[in-house]
């Protein structure tokens, strides 16, 4: 008996020395005596924080019913760029066809000897390109710019006055255009022949504007020269002119009839009538 004891005693105190309830999942720590060791702690890296912060704004700005001021004002100022971007390449593709159309025009109608000699293909070709110039003009109010100011000279018209088709005098050399909104007035002249003799020819006219119209005029003509020859006009003289595309170089009127005209700027000095 005292030998069994002995044995219950041995057994019992070797028990309490092995911690085997936290090694094999069996006890708790209060079981054995233990305490149990603190959990690890984990340090967020500089990587770990820059993800977060990008999930959490793309979440913000995904979001259906995002207000935010950062997500919206960031959607507004996109699509302003893209406005923005989309208008400059407009601009750049109208300049690049403005271009395009300007000099095929000035090609055509130094072949056509402003019109004299245009045959219907010709003429219909330079019809279509004036309309896509009209719609194209860069200045919207001829008679407030002052580009339209100034000494012009005719490469083209459809008129047959002007071109002398039928008449006994016709023009011989260019024929000008000399416009001063200011003083509200306008002169025309150029050279005529009638066989081997020549004479200078002039008209002076005043402008009227057109009441509601940025671009119409009414001309009334007050007398011509021919030569030294000065003659008073009519009373009944007078036409309307619209400028219907104005730039720096170019300009397209249409008369009272309809008929067109296209000039380019001449710097050349003008001598009065």
């Amino acid at each position: 008996m005292m030998l069994q004891m002995l044995l219950f005693f041995m057994v019992a105190q070797c028990s309490c020395l092995v911690p085997v309830g936290p090694c094999l999942g069996l006890h708790s720590s209060a079981n054995c005596g233990l305490a149990r060791s603190a959990p690890p702690r984990f340090v967020e890296s500089y990587y770990d924080k820059r993800m977060r912060d990008e999930r959490l704004r793309q979440a913000a700005l995904e979001a259906p019913d995002a207000g935010s001021t950062t997500g919206s004002g960031t959607a507004a100022t996109l699509q302003q760029a893209a406005i923005k971007i989309t208008e400059q390449l407009s601009a750049k593709q109208d300049s690049a066809r403005m271009y395009a159309l300007k000099r095929r025009l000035m090609q055509l109608c130094n072949e056509v000897e402003r019109g004299a000699k245009v045959n219907l293909r010709q003429q219909e070709e330079i019809e279509e390109m004036v309309k896509e110039l009209e719609g194209m003009s860069p200045i919207k109010s001829p008679l407030q710019a002052p580009e339209i100011n100034g000494r012009w000279q005719l490469i083209y018209t459809t008129s047959a006055s002007i071109l002398g088709i039928g008449r006994l005098f016709r023009p011989f050399g260019p024929i000008y255009q000399t416009i001063s909104v200011p003083d509200l007035s306008a002169e025309n002249g150029g050279v005529i022949k009638w066989g081997p003799i020549r004479f200078s020819r002039w008209v002076k006219a005043s402008l009227e504007p057109i009441v509601g119209s940025e671009s119409e005029v009414m001309v009334r003509f007050k007398r011509f020269r021919i030569g030294f020859l000065r003659i008073p006009a009519p009373k009944s003289a007078m036409s309307e002119l619209d400028t219907t595309y104005l730039d720096s170089n170019l300009r397209i009127s249409r008369g009272g009839k309809g008929n067109i005209m296209i000039l380019l700027k001449d710097d050349l000095p003008v001598y009065g009538v």
